[in-house]
């Protein structure tokens, strides 16, 4: 059986979802957006937002700070659950409100991603057609740490 993948997707491109579970991994969630999972343990703590949408923190120390976070047992466990799905086949769409980084979906892609994991992410080209993209080589990732 070949494994599912992970998408990194946001809910303004729910019509681009190509497959998977929706898998709701934000603080809030938009009105009518019904959801297969909710991942509440991998969500970004409400201080952290604040302090990175504030300016009180850049993009490493929020970094810092989520790895922290989901670090925790019951983080560790929703990582565990959503390992699961995918060695089953099952792909999931990994959803939040920023189409793009800086985002804490791009950290669980990293994750995902070294442990050997497709990650697809929803990307537009100089054209401004956007299409899902393959990040095999993980150089979508080469910027998450550093911002």
């Amino acid at each position: 059986m070949s494994k599912g993948k992970v998408y990194l997707n946001y809910y303004g491109n729910l019509k681009n979802t190509e497959e998977g579970l929706l898998c709701r991994v934000s603080r809030g969630i938009p009105k009518g957006i019904k959801v297969d999972r909710e991942f509440e343990w991998l969500y970004p703590s409400a201080l952290l937002l604040e302090f990175f949408k504030d300016g009180k923190i850049n993009w490493t120390t929020y970094v810092e700070h989520y790895v922290e976070l989901i670090s925790r047992d019951e983080a560790i466990k929703e990582i565990n659950e959503i390992e699961d799905l995918l060695d089953n086949g099952i792909s999931v769409n990994l959803l939040c409100y920023e189409p793009s980084m800086p985002c804490h979906r791009f950290i669980l892609g990293q994750l995902f991603y070294s442990k050997g994991y497709e990650v697809k992410v929803w990307r537009m080209n100089t054209h401004f057609q956007a299409s899902w993209m393959d990040y095999s080589d993980g150089s979508c990732f080469s910027s998450v740490i550093t911002g």
